[in-house]
């Protein structure tokens, strides 16, 4: 990196640790019938686990969920 790149760096880190000191998150619980989206992790072991993995996307597509895998 060039001296002008460190400089943009630097001071773009100084301004995204300025802005999150005052971000504040609220968290909310839900349920399968509030939700909207819905995330999944997921790392195959054995077919077993794919099989109930795929049950399991079934069942959110069903309800209508946005599924990020």
């Amino acid at each position: 990196m060039n001296f002008i790149d460190n400089i943009k760096l630097k001071a773009g880190i100084r301004n995204l640790t300025r802005r999150l000191a005052r971000f504040t998150r609220q968290r909310e619980g839900h349920n399968f019938a509030s939700a909207k989206t819905a995330g999944i992790l997921f790392a195959p072991t054995d077919t077993v686990s794919f099989e109930q993995y795929q049950q399991l996307l079934l069942f959110l597509f069903c309800l209508k969920l946005q599924v990020h895998r």
